[in-house]
């Protein structure tokens, strides 16, 4: 297996922070050798990462756990030419450029140099005579210098002589930060926030298969179930299966929108035996179906 190069390295990077900015568990890294200042950066996130969920559970408390509530999009219509013919408020507020300096620009230059030479191989590949869908990952410059990435969709319209490119950025809820951290933290407490903790792990590595009872939950970690229904709705305010829910339908929001699996293929690694149950607690969260997601 090859060794990831810089760019790798910087998108673990990336998700080592992003793990460690939202709760969820960082994965132990295995570092052979530090080759760069790229390695020491993630030997050092992920030891951090480490010594936080210690600390924290150390005070008999849960790692407060931070939740996307909805996907902010980027649209861009564009021309035959690919220049920019309209877009939403999601660009502007994002990009901070003003709506006049971004009406008929290029496309390409709103892109960093190396994503310039991504776009127009993208636009080479595709041609201009088929209708096409495609998906890349191209960097963006803010008005003030910042590279902002994000990976998009790029297809034809099939009426008009346009062309659409779609993304999204997670927008995260605002949620209790830790609480006050009691003076004295009791053996009890500190193996109670641990279960519930480790509960929680559990649920999200297990999206793709239905949930325990809550009895073979308890079972499983040792504990009693009223501790477990009433610990999880204390640190994380919803219960155990609606997390579950919640967590299981994001995964399938994500996988309708950036993968080309089949939607049946999708409820299935979503943990849905049937689809018809899949498609009514999708439609019912989202308020569209699977397969409108799917169309845009």
């Amino acid at each position: 297996m090859s060794m990831p190069n810089q760019k790798e390295k910087l998108k673990i990077i990336y998700q080592l922070l992003f793990d460690l900015a939202t709760g969820r568990k960082t994965v132990a890294l295995d570092m052979g050798s530090l080759d760069d200042e790229y390695d020491s950066i993630l030997l050092s996130l992920s030891e951090q990462g480490e010594r936080i969920r210690s600390l924290v559970l150390e005070q008999g408390m849960v790692i407060p756990y931070s939740n996307f509530q909805h996907l902010s999009q980027f649209v861009f219509v564009l021309d035959a030419h690919y220049t920019i013919v309209d877009f939403n408020f999601t660009v502007v507020d994002r990009l901070k450029y003003t709506s006049e300096a971004i009406q008929s620009l290029l496309f390409e230059s709103l892109l960093d140099d190396s994503s310039k030479l991504v776009w127009n191989n993208l636009l080479q590949q595709v041609g201009s005579d088929a209708p096409f869908f495609v998906t890349t990952e191209l960097l963006f410059l803010t008005v003030d210098g910042f590279k902002l990435p994000l990976f998009c969709s790029v297809s034809s319209s099939l009426v008009n002589p346009f062309v659409f490119v779609l993304s999204a950025e997670v927008v995260f809820k605002d949620v209790p930060f830790l609480k006050d951290i009691p003076s004295v933290a009791t053996e009890k407490a500190k193996a109670e926030a641990a279960v519930i903790d480790q509960v929680h792990a559990y649920i999200l590595e297990h999206l793709d298969v239905p949930l325990p009872s809550l009895k073979s939950i308890a079972l499983l970690f040792g504990s009693e179930e009223h501790k477990i229904r009433h610990g999880f709705r204390e640190h994380y305010h919803t219960s155990v299966y609606q997390f579950y829910q919640d967590e299981r339908l994001k995964k399938a929001y994500l996988l309708v929108l950036q993968t080309d699996l089949p939607l049946k293929e999708i409820a299935f690694q979503c943990g849905f035996g049937v689809y018809l149950n899949f498609y009514k607690a999708f439609r019912k969260k989202y308020g569209f179906s699977p397969s409108e997601l799917l169309r845009g």
